[in-house]
């Protein structure tokens, strides 16, 4: 909104695209996007990630970090959680899986085994849920569409 964007740009020392009518509303910044963005951007580059986190929550500015995998499991909610699962495989050994957020007390979830591999389930599905015929399989088969 309007008076976070003002206080994005106190902190960030760029008040003149608060005060620039192309920028100074909602409305405008929207409509003027594709021109703000390199220029939020290249604000955003004069200082760490860090420092923004915690200069923007100071006041009130919504923010949150941009995480790749090695820093999503570092972070200490993540470990407080135990978001991070190691699952058997039946061909990879053990990959590394994540763990649903979503706690249950009285009915907790259970982790049997990794993500199944690309196709590894098909047969089943088809024949045991949608009831196609070995005979359609095997045509299937032959026609290149199942592996």
């Amino acid at each position: 909104n309007d008076a976070q964007f003002k206080r994005f740009c106190d902190v960030g020392g760029c008040q003149h695209l608060c005060e620039d009518e192309r920028f100074a509303t909602n409305q405008s910044r929207v409509a003027n996007r594709k021109m703000l963005i390199p220029m939020i951007q290249k604000v955003l580059k004069t200082k760490t990630r860090k420092w923004w986190l915690e200069a923007l929550e100071k006041v009130a500015v919504p923010c949150g970090p941009i995480n790749n995998l090695e820093q999503v499991f570092e972070d200490d909610q993540v470990q407080h959680r135990g978001l991070k699962l190691s699952l058997k495989h039946p061909t990879l050994g053990t990959v590394p899986s994540v763990a649903n957020p979503i706690r249950f007390s009285e009915s907790p979830i259970t982790y049997d085994q990794a993500s199944p591999s690309l196709g590894a389930d098909t047969k089943s599905v088809l024949k045991e849920s949608l009831q196609v015929s070995d005979k359609i399989l095997q045509e299937l088969r032959e026609k290149g569409v199942l592996g």
